[in-house]
């Protein structure tokens, strides 16, 4: 079976070894990504002298991480 086929029959993911992973498990882990990143950016932005690469690194996390779940 190709991995296309088994992702809509199973909603599963295969990475290159052939091990399935669950599609519920790669969307819980990608959610938390976003959830961190949000986290992480808006405390960031709280101090006065605000780290710009650090606020720009965690934002670019984010949005990849949604454009995953989202796809």
């Amino acid at each position: 079976m190709n991995p296309e086929t088994a992702h809509m029959l199973y909603g599963t993911h295969f990475n290159s070894g052939g091990i399935v992973m669950p599609a519920w498990l790669v969307q819980i882990a990608l959610i938390l990504i976003v959830i961190r990143s949000v986290y992480m950016t808006f405390t960031l932005s709280q101090h006065s002298k605000k780290p710009w690469i650090d606020l720009l690194h965690y934002i670019s996390v984010a949005i990849v991480a949604m454009s995953f779940l989202l796809h």
